[in-house]
């Protein structure tokens, strides 16, 4: 059984679940804002390549906050602020209706703002589970990772209930927001997670970002991670503006493009979601497995040649095509989801406590960054994008050498375990 019944892991699935969920609902109404105003992939090309390029805004300078006062601290400030940015970006957004937002310009400069925020959180909330009093780093990353995945699967649904059902949706929505202040104000009143041991307060920013540069640097498994991360985010990224045509492509068989979209994103998360329970019952996320990250990659590196496949002029549309590339989501979903929860873990078990947060932002900025600069040239190029699943495919494969060397034992990479 998942071990959600512990009241540490309760509270924490609380916070990140109906969080995330309103995390869904201002995507998906961004996205849907700029789709129907655009009315191209290039448009969901910028939005997605802002929501890749801006983590740095908020990241950088809340994870030097989090190292320094205790990520808590920031945790329940962000998301006491998450209430009044939701109900904010609804409002200028016209209710997330396309036809009441008629510029551009205004809804990706809103996006900016928001996803901002909410990349801070996603980094952040990582340097959590350390902290906590009763619970083991990999079964929060367990937690994490359940919650994304179920989200995946109810999340586009719900949040685009939530947007047809215009104003009362957007009171669900607080309301879910408020919950997850709640969650994180039990585990603190409760004493659950540790106050953190303070680090000297004269260091500027670079310099506390150069420390966490150079223990990247000394150890290589953190190097290996980093490696392994900026493949993946390559190569997803072009797998994303992949699944935008696949979407329109399929549109026909469903009700719009969003439904298309949101059916294959919850194909992922069915996948997603076995790899969870799987690797929290059985311990595999405690650290890799070279059978099982191989069986990962190949997973991953079947997917984006068969969204290729799919976009071919020779391709017969029909329910059998939405079946196949439903059931390859699942498979995408289930390696994706392994690899991803060990490779936070590893980060978290060889980082130090005064300088974690920051590593995982360094980690988070980099891949972002090449993710970014990947998903805009993904989508100028989108006419060739067949060609460019197929690169993504070839990316993903090439990522097998450094995960069969982190699948070794750490003696051999020259692991350092910090306390």
């Amino acid at each position: 059984m998942f071990p959600l019944e512990n009241r540490t892991l309760s509270m924490v699935g609380l916070m990140d679940f109906t969080l995330s969920l309103a995390f869904w609902y201002l995507f998906l109404g961004l996205l849907n804002s700029i789709y129907s105003v655009s009315e191209s992939v290039m448009g969901v090309a910028l939005f997605l390549t802002l929501r890749l390029a801006i983590p740095a805004v908020f990241s950088v300078p809340l994870s030097v906050v989090a190292d320094r006062e205790g990520v808590d601290r920031v945790l329940l400030i962000l998301l006491t602020a998450f209430p009044l940015l939701t109900v904010l970006t609804y409002l200028l957004s016209g209710g997330f209706s396309g036809s009441k937002s008629s510029h551009l310009l205004t809804l990706l400069t809103m996006a900016f703002f928001i996803e901002a925020i909410i990349t801070a959180y996603d980094t952040i909330k990582y340097a959590l589970p350390p902290k906590l009093v009763e619970a083991k780093p990999e079964k929060v990353n367990a937690v994490f990772e359940m919650t994304y995945s179920v989200l995946l699967i109810a999340g586009p649904g719900a949040a685009t209930a939530f947007i047809h059902m215009e104003n009362c949706g957007l009171g669900i929505v607080v309301v879910l927001e408020s919950l997850a202040v709640t969650a994180l104000t039990f585990l603190l009143t409760k004493g659950l997670i540790r106050r953190s041991r303070g680090i000297r307060k004269d260091h500027s920013i670079v310099k506390e970002l150069s420390s966490a540069g150079l223990e990247i640097k000394g150890c290589r498994t953190l190097l290996y991670v980093l490696i392994t991360f900026l493949a993946m985010s390559a190569a997803g990224a072009i797998v994303n503006i992949g699944l935008v045509r696949v979407s329109a492509h399929l549109g026909g068989l469903t009700l719009t493009f969003i439904d298309s979209y949101s059916l294959v994103i919850a194909s992922i998360g069915i996948g997603s979601l076995t790899a969870s329970i799987i690797i929290a019952r059985t311990g595999l996320m405690s650290k890799l497995k070279g059978g099982f990250a191989i069986l990962s990659v190949t997973f991953m590196a079947v997917y984006p040649a068969l969204l290729g496949l799919t976009l071919l002029p020779s391709t017969v549309k029909g329910l059998g095509a939405l079946t196949i590339l439903s059931f390859f989501s699942i498979l995408n979903g289930l390696g994706n989801s392994f690899i991803d929860v060990s490779l936070t873990t590893l980060i978290q078990r060889n980082s130090s406590e005064s300088n974690l947060a920051k590593i995982i932002t360094l980690v988070s900025i980099t891949t972002s960054f090449l993710g970014a600069l990947t998903t805009l040239a993904a989508g100028l190029l989108s006419e060739n994008i067949t060609s460019l699943l197929f690169l993504s495919s070839a990316i993903i494969a090439a990522t097998a050498l450094p995960l069969i060397k982190l699948a070794q034992p750490n003696e051999s990479l020259g692991t350092r375990h910090r306390k």
